[in-house]
Order: C-alpha cells, then structure tokens, then sequence
C-alpha cells in the first residue's frame, strides 16, 4: 500500500448544515468511546440543562454512504450524509465513522462546533482489538472480514487510492486495520485545528483525573467536577467468542454497557443493570423490534410468556428473602414506594425507537404509560377494558377519561350535559357545559350541594 493521503476528494460545494450538535469525538472503535460516551452524558446530566449525547449515531449510515460516494461518485450518497448530520438530534456524538466526512463539513457546520481526538496510544493493540471485534461482528466490517453486500462498508485504502482492490484483497487483516488506524487519525489530524477548539484524549488515561477534568472543562466548561471513571465493553470479546455467531450480537448487547467502576462502587448495580437490560431485551421481544436487533432472538408469545413467569417466581423469591433479611436487620417499615406495590414493568423499549410501553401493577389497578407517533397516553384497566385516563394527542390537543380537556389550539374544552343527566355536585368548583340550558345559559359550576348557574340560580 502506498503513502497515506490526508487530502481527499473535494465534494461539490454545498450548503451550510444548520445543526443541534455542538461536540464530535472520534477515534477509531475500540478505543474507549462508549466509555467517553457514558463520561459526556454525565456531564450533561449533572449540568441539568437537558443536553444528550450518544454513542455511534449513525456511524454505519456515514461510513456507507462515504464509501459509496467514493465509489460511485453519485450526489446522493452526500445527501445522505448532509441529512444524518443536519438532522442530528443530539448535542454531542461519540464514534467512529465520523472521521471519513470531516473534510465534507469544513465551513459549513456552525462556528461553534468542536472535536475530540480520541487516540489508543498503542496502535499494536488497537489493531489487535479491532481485528477480534471484525472477527466476531463482521456485519460492521465489509473490505476487512467479510464482502457480504448485506454488511456495513468500511473505509479502505483503495477509496483513497492508497492500494488496488486486488491489493488490498490480498493484505492481511492486521496489515488492513494497520492502515485503518493509521488513515483514521491523520484524517482527524488533518481536520481537527478547523474547528472551534480540540480535544486530545488518550484511551489509556480515560481513568485518569486529570483526563476527565480536561474532558469536564472542554464539555461543560469553568470548574465543573470531573465524570466518575467509566470502563465498558473491554470484557466482552471474552464472552463472545465463547458462544455461536448467531448470538454474539446477543452478548454484545446484555453486557456491553456494564461498567465495572459502577459493579465496585454500588453493591447493587448489578441488580439493576441486570434487571434494565432483562427488561429492555423483553421489551424488544414483545414490541417484534428485536427482529431488527438480533433474529436468532425472536421467541413466540407463549416463549415470552414462560420466561417472563420464570424471571416473576425467581423475583417473589428473592422478595421474600431480602424482606427476612430487613426484618433481621431490623427494618420496621416497608421500603418507601413499595406502599404503592410497583412490582412490574413490561415491554420498556429504547427510547430512541419510535414508541414504548411501561406497565404497572399496584395492589388494585393495572395501568399502562404508552407513547408512539399518534399519541402519549396513560391507561387504566378496569377489570374488564383498557380506558384511556390521560392521552395527549399529536397535535397536542388533550383529553381525559375519554373527554377533551385543552384543543390543539390549547383552548380549555368543558364536558358537557344536558339538565336532566348532571353529574354528581361534589367536589365542589368544577365547571360543565349544560347543552339544553334555558335562556341561553350553558356554564354551570358546583357548589357541592347543586348544580349553579354563574348567575347563582339552581340548574333546572
């Protein structure tokens, strides 16, 4: 393969991309950006203005668009690739895929727009997890392990005309990622200093005080605290390759976000971590969404069913245990919030998806907190049907029990009823609409013994 060449095609020119991201961080994979990832979110969190970052957006998207653009020469691919970042929805991304299209957005993302360089210093293990990783997820890595059309391309030296097809073809894996690694970072160092500002970060330091304070002032900026240390998604290469292909994505999913500094530092985060992801993954199953995530995971209904009882008869039980164990320790009153006998929640799918369902079941009445395209609403079984107790429709219009309360316009709606069919006066201070009223009168309120007109006269 010949010399690197950081300076790529230039596109046609194109117009500015007017864009909610504020902050890019790029590397290579394998590298620490999930951890990076999780370290920028909570930064946000603290910082409580609602801001949000996420790990790979659309990283596959870009990386085959620019190949195919490469490739092809077509206008469309940029299209593609001008959309995904327009339309970004959140303020900070972390991945790789990003490192291909930064020549593509010089001068046209806002001024304010910054970049972190996230580098493993160890080129030679880097290239070693990536050759693993291609080896057990090669759906991400077309040119490298596999040539399947079905899979993701991946940038190679014959799109910069750094090597022949037959060449390249021929190199082995370590010699390909070797160039990978090797292109990724002078594109980002040929990018990064027309940015408003840039950030180095060494994989190796990310545990390091000193690396996630310069990350907190670089995120948030004046003395904000430094993020606790996060470590993800090392381990699992140790697991995958324990188990059949069709279910390493599998594994990759359950376990790739724990973070082993969490497991140290909160007895308890392994119980919720297992129950998150327990949870999502059955989620994914009961919405049909997981055919989309991992097919060999498609169970029936009555599959579902037998787990889902499986996993309620395993949590009665260790109910039942750790209520012994707080009375032996001396407990005497309920755990705050088990009054209200929250003890299930089913089909909680990723809220990036287009929709969710969360159930709960008190000691009487089962509700259910849904949302999708249509509509945002809490329902409630009655013992025989689902009613709607509060939905928010699209167009923002509002209604309860089935009865409009606010228009899309945000104008109050009354209910409304005719003289001889008035609701019951208590509470009192509501008001209705009485349709059949005489002498044109319709406003009614309640006193709590009668029905009034706002003159003060008894509805009759």
């Amino acid at each position: 393969m010949t010399a690197l060449h950081t300076q790529p095609a230039i596109p046609p020119a194109r117009p500015p991309l007017d864009t909610r991201l504020q902050v890019l961080c790029v590397g290579t994979g394998r590298d620490g950006t999930m951890s990076v990832s999780r370290m920028v979110q909570a930064l946000f969190d603290a910082e409580g203005q609602g801001r949000q970052c996420f790990h790979e957006y659309g990283a596959r998207t870009l990386y085959q668009a620019y190949c195919s653009w490469r490739e092809t020469g077509e206008e469309r691919y940029l299209d593609e690739i001008d959309a995904l970042i327009r339309d970004c929805p959140y303020d900070a991304i972390v991945g790789n895929g990003y490192a291909p299209i930064l020549h593509l957005l010089e001068g046209r993302l806002p001024s304010s727009v910054r970049i972190i360089h996230l580098r493993r210093r160890s080129k030679p293990d880097c290239v070693a997890s990536l050759v693993k990783d291609a080896q057990l997820f090669p759906q991400a890595y077309r040119y490298y392990t596999s040539d399947s059309a079905e899979h993701s391309k991946r940038i190679a030296a014959f799109h910069y005309g750094e090597a022949t097809r037959a060449q390249w073809d021929a190199a082995p894996l370590e010699a390909r990622f070797d160039w990978y690694y090797r292109k990724t970072h002078a594109l980002i160092d040929a990018a990064k200093g027309r940015f408003a500002a840039s950030l180095d970060l060494a994989t190796e330091d990310l545990d390091r005080l000193e690396s996630r304070q310069a990350l907190a002032g670089f995120i948030v900026g004046g003395s904000a605290a430094a993020p606790p240390p996060v470590r993800v998604n090392g381990h699992v290469h140790l697991a995958t390759d324990q188990v059949a292909e069709e279910h390493r994505l599998r594994v990759q999913w359950l376990f790739g976000h724990l973070n082993i500094h969490d497991v140290l530092a909160d007895d308890a985060h392994l119980v919720r971590y297992a129950i998150d992801r327990y949870v999502t993954w059955t989620g994914y199953q009961v919405t049909g969404q997981i055919g989309q995530i991992s097919p060999a995971d498609i169970r029936s209904p009555q599959e579902i069913l037998t787990h889902l009882r499986s996993v309620r008869r395993a949590l009665h039980d260790c109910d039942a245990m750790l209520s012994a164990w707080e009375r032996e320790l001396g407990a005497t009153e309920p755990l705050s919030g088990m009054d209200a006998g929250l003890v299930e929640c089913t089909g909680i799918a990723d809220p990036h998806n287009q929709g969710f369902r969360v159930s709960a079941q008190g000691s009487r009445t089962l509700y259910t907190l849904s949302a999708d395209s249509d509509a945002f609403a809490l329902s409630q079984y009655d013992g025989s049907q689902w009613r709607h107790a509060l939905r928010v429709e699209r167009d923002r219009s509002v209604t309860v029990g089935g009865g409009p309360v606010f228009d899309d316009q945000g104008i109050a709606t009354l209910r409304s009823f005719q003289v001889a069919a008035l609701p019951a006066p208590n509470p009192a201070g509501r008001l209705i609409h009485v349709s059949d009223g005489g002498d044109g009168r319709r406003l009614a309120v309640s006193d709590g013994d009668c029905w009034r007109w706002t003159d003060g006269t008894q509805v009759a």
